[in-house]
This record gives structure tokens, C-alpha cells and sequence, in this order.
């Protein structure tokens, strides 16, 4: 799964900026299209940013590392969801709810995955 998403991001990393080029050809004279770039490279960011921190949860690390990576994921998700599904592009009051929510969420993550560290468990 971790090696397959890994590849995906490679891919999506790699291939971002000439398939918007070939999907826009005239990008760079015409401002109208300029813009529809610029939204389509932050989805194409929103995308990529949520799939690097699913795949460092996913990894093996310790309990700090897989709260961070979820509060992350979940800023990152809530983000993409917004731009990609429902064209949002500016900040809401929702978000500060989804922050608390991603916060809340870490912490959880953080006390009750098992620590590798012994000496830090203990």
C-alpha cells in the first residue's frame, strides 16, 4: 500500500506541471486561463501534501510522529475536500472547527498508540 503511494505521489510530483501545460496551453498569455492553472496546481498541491502525510503514518514511527502525520492528514484532507469537491478557496469559520477537530484528534492518536521508546513509555 506505502509503495504504491508512494509511486502515485512520484507521479502526481513528476508529471504536475507539463500535463497542466498540455491541458492549458495558453496559460501564459492569457490571464483568465493563468488563473484556472493556479487553482488547478493547488488542488494538484492539496492532493500530493495529504497523500506524503498518509504515507508517513503509515510508516513505522513512533506515537509523536503519527500524531503530527494525522493532524496533518487532517488539515490537508479537509483542505483538499474543499478546493477539489466544493471549489472553496478561501478560509471559513468551519476550518477553525476542523482545526480543533484534527487537534483533538492528534492528541488522541498521541496517547493511545504504544510508544517504541520504552524509556519515554514509561
Amino acid at each position: 500500500m506505502r509503495t504504491f503511494l508512494v509511486i502515485i505521489s512520484i507521479l502526481i510530483f513528476v508529471l504536475n506541471v507539463p500535463l497542466l501545460k498540455l491541458a492549458y496551453p495558453t496559460a501564459e498569455t492569457d490571464y483568465s486561463v493563468f488563473i484556472d492553472v493556479y487553482y488547478a496546481k493547488e488542488k494538484i498541491n492539496e492532493v500530493l501534501i495529504s497523500l506524503l502525510f498518509l504515507i508517513a503514518f503509515l510508516s513505522d514511527g513512533n506515537r509523536l510522529i503519527k500524531a503530527i502525520c494525522t493532524f496533518g492528514f487532517t488539515i490537508t484532507f479537509s483542505s483538499m475536500i474543499d478546493k477539489v469537491f466544493l471549489q472553496n478557496f478561501n478560509y471559513l469559520y468551519s476550518d477553525i472547527i476542523i482545526v480543533i477537530f484534527a487537534l483533538t484528534l492528534s492528541i488522541k492518536i498521541y496517547a493511545k498508540h504504544p510508544s517504541r521508546n520504552k524509556r519515554l513509555s514509561n
